[in-house]
C-alpha cells in the first residue's frame, strides 16, 4: 500500500520551481508541528505497542487541542498553498467540531481522573503489580462484586488505563 503523506506532496510539483520549494518548505514546517501525533498513532492508535501497553515505554509525546490546531492548520496551509496557485481558490480553514473536541477532551480529563481514584483505590501505596489479580478480586468484593475472571481482566484494564494517564 501506498500513502500520501504531506511531505510526498513536493513530488508532484518538481517541474514548478516556486511551487516546489513553497510546498517544500511548508509540508516540512506541517511535518514538525504534527510529530507528537505520529507517535500517538504508531503507539496507541493504530497498533497495540507491547511496552506502551504495559506500561514498560517512554512516555507518549505530550498531546494538547492547541497542538492539534497547529498541526491541521500546518496542513491546511500545504494544502491552500497547492490550491492557491494551482485553481486560483483559498481553502476555508473552518473546523466546525472544536466545541465538541473541547467536551471530548473535558470528557477524558474526568474519565482519566476517575481511573486514578480507582487505581489509587485500588492500592494506595503503588506498591502491587498492576496484574496482581488477588487484589483486583478483593476490589470487587468490597464494591459486592463477584470477583470473575472477567471483572478483574477489567479492573486490571482499568489500572493499566490510569498508569498510562498518569
Amino acid at each position: 500500500k501506498h500513502n500520501l503523506p504531506v511531505k510526498r506532496l513536493t513530488a508532484f510539483f518538481k517541474r514548478h520551481e516556486a511551487l516546489y520549494d513553497q510546498v517544500q518548505h511548508l509540508a516540512h514546517s506541517a511535518a514538525k508541528k504534527a510529530e507528537f501525533a505520529r507517535d500517538w498513532r504508531n503507539r496507541r492508535i493504530s497498533h497495540s505497542d507491547l511496552a506502551t501497553a504495559v506500561g514498560n515505554a517512554e512516555p507518549l509525546a505530550p498531546a494538547s487541542l492547541q497542538k492539534l490546531t497547529s498541526a491541521l492548520d500546518a496542513i491546511h496551509a500545504v494544502l491552500n498553498a497547492i490550491s492557491k496557485e494551482l485553481l486560483n481558490a483559498e481553502i476555508a480553514n473552518l473546523v466546525t467540531a472544536r466545541p465538541r473536541a473541547r467536551a471530548f477532551l473535558a470528557y477524558a480529563r474526568q474519565l482519566a481522573d476517575s481511573v486514578n481514584f480507582v487505581d489509587a483505590a485500588i492500592d494506595p501505596d503503588g506498591a502491587t503489580p498492576i496484574t496482581d489479580t488477588d487484589v483486583a478480586a478483593v476490589f470487587l468484593r468490597q464494591l459486592g462484586l463477584s470477583p470473575t475472571m472477567e471483572n478483574v481482566k477489567r479492573v486490571i484494564s482499568l489500572r493499566e488505563a490510569a498508569r498510562r494517564f498518569t
